[in-house]
């Protein structure tokens, strides 16, 4: 993968993906324009696109959303996702950021890339997500 500079869905050589590696998929979520319940929605159709195309990845929003919800529990207490997501970060090799509404300026995602530059000295991959979305995450 290469990083995209644009919304748009790169022409990205999928086969040039470490796919013996885990990825961490990192997407907006508290702050997204269409919701919670849509940012959820979105990111498991980029998670399955992924999947689809053999990349290993962890997402925490499709991890824990439906934990939050069907819990009863908050989901915007970072005292309960924080750790979680680090721990689980810990154990992947790299990070694809899904370039949805709003994660260019996520407080999460920002520190996320930090966390993997710092921690990993791996830079994040960005994913232009527009055509992926597109086709529910079938393409």
């Amino acid at each position: 993968m290469r990083i995209c500079q644009s919304k748009r869905w790169c022409d990205m050589d999928l086969s040039a993906v470490d796919k013996s590696k885990l990825y961490y998929l990192a997407s907006p979520y508290s702050k997204y324009p269409r919701g919670q319940e849509a940012a959820f929605s979105d990111v498991c159709k980029i998670a399955s696109f992924l999947v689809r195309h053999k990349i290993n990845i962890f997402s925490p929003i499709a991890h824990s959303h439906p934990i939050a919800v069907h819990g009863r529990m908050d989901l915007m207490d970072y005292k309960i996702w924080l750790p979680l997501d680090f721990a689980i970060s810990k154990c992947c090799d790299g990070l694809i950021v899904a370039m949805l509404q709003g994660y260019d300026t996520s407080f999460g995602i920002n520190e996320e890339i930090k966390w993997f530059r710092r921690e990993k000295n791996v830079e994040a991959i960005f994913l232009g997500v527009e055509d992926i979305l597109a086709q529910g995450g079938q393409r």
